[in-house]
């Protein structure tokens, strides 16, 4: 979550980062051999579109692990100033090149099951992509429709769709008014996705997902506008799913940590991150088929005054994902424990250590989003933890 770029290296050694551009639609690329040292050489990703992509991911798949699998998504009008595709404000489109990146045979592909039959948008900066061999999946993460996976055993010869959450209504567009369903004039709740989750692909090709749990409501009642309101609950949660899983049943990994023990989780406030107390989630998988989970939660011990700080977790399972340990504060030292911590990164190879990036901040919340601090320097952390 939260990056506009896709880092990725083939089996061949070739070092790729792939991101969207500001001066014409293409995805930039740029590729050198990894631990070269070299210039990096400058290309793009083909866009035959006369539409702006944004927000690419990428990953590298295939028998021989040289075909590059990338997805992106056009510029919405309500967030970009973008035009519709195909009758959707935003669609998400796929691209393929089973030679590193030197051709592409597949382009600006609308897949079938992403078409607007099905959906008015898909929401920027909210899907994944992994592999595992010939195994593709695409996760999908919305919180106004569905949450799904799209999969591929045969590097993208063919789809398969597995719902995970079912949202209520098909093809809800927020802006046409209250989500009523009992009729009595006053907006219902949700229960869904908060746009945050990841997806890893073990090495039996069986996909893990994690994802933020919240509530949320249409709160304007006036067609052709839109107000989004948040539940901000004590019981916003990590959950978990598989394959193996049916639609609608998710272990928790971990919701807000109850450090005090008092039975309730005592918060001052929050920063508008516009997801849940506990997200932000990204899952990896081990060797041995333990499954690691790092995430951003509210810490109950630390706020300013105001708002509580967002500290990062780790939380393992042992037992494909049916329970989780207790989360482990990554960031409660002392020169930690009063600063804002979000956007995680989780390096989905797992060896005798996990490799963690994360955003550092002495403001909580975010500059863009209506938490009203001024901007300022953040700081990139990298740990490596111990297992």
């Amino acid at each position: 979550m939260g990056m506009a770029f896709a880092y990725l290296v083939l089996k061949n050694g070739r070092e790729v980062v792939i991101s969207h551009r500001n001066d014409n639609n293409s995805l930039s690329m740029v590729c050198r051999e990894k631990g070269s040292g070299a210039e990096w050489t400058k290309d793009t990703v083909p866009v035959g579109i006369d539409h702006k992509i944004l927000f690419s991911r990428a990953i590298a798949g295939g028998d021989d692990g040289n075909t590059i699998h990338c997805i992106g998504v056009t510029a919405s009008k309500s967030d970009f100033g973008g035009v519709q595709y195909r009758g959707m404000d935003a669609a998400l489109l796929y691209w393929r090149s089973k030679e590193g990146g030197k051709t592409w045979d597949i382009q600006d592909s609308l897949l079938p099951q992403l078409g607007p039959d099905k959906y008015s948008y898909i929401a920027f900066d909210k899907y994944s992509i992994a592999a595992q061999g010939n195994t593709i999946a695409i996760e999908v993460w919305g919180s106004w429709h569905d949450a799904f996976i799209l999969k591929s055993t045969n590097n993208v010869g063919s789809w398969t769709e597995t719902t995970i959450i079912d949202f209520p209504v098909d093809l809800w567009n927020p802006g046409k008014g209250i989500w009523d369903p009992d009729s009595n004039s006053v907006a219902d709740t949700l229960l869904t996705c908060d746009g945050a989750g990841d997806m890893t692909i073990d090495r039996n090709g069986k996909e893990h997902v994690v994802f933020g749990k919240v509530r949320l409501f249409d709160n304007n009642a006036t067609e052709g506008n839109f107000e989004a309101g948040y539940v901000k609950a004590a019981d916003d949660e990590v959950l978990y799913w598989n394959e193996s899983f049916p639609a609608d049943s998710f272990p928790v990994v971990t919701g807000i940590v109850d450090a005090g023990g008092s039975g309730s989780i005592d918060l001052v406030g929050a920063g508008g991150y516009n997801v849940a107390g506990a997200s932000q989630p990204l899952i990896a998988a081990a060797e041995n088929g333990d499954l690691y989970v790092v995430c951003s939660g509210l810490s109950e011990e630390f706020n300013d005054g105001s708002k509580n700080y967002r500290h990062i977790y780790a939380i393992k399972s042992t037992d494909n994902g049916l329970t989780w340990c207790y989360p482990n504060d990554l960031t409660a030292g002392e020169d930690e424990a009063e600063q804002e911590h979000a956007y995680p990164y989780l390096a989905k190879r797992v060896t005798d250590k996990l490799h963690v990036v994360y955003q550092r901040d002495f403001a909580i919340g975010v500059h863009t989003v209506g938490d009203g601090h001024a901007a300022g320097e953040n700081s990139m952390v990298y740990m490596a933890i111990d297992l």
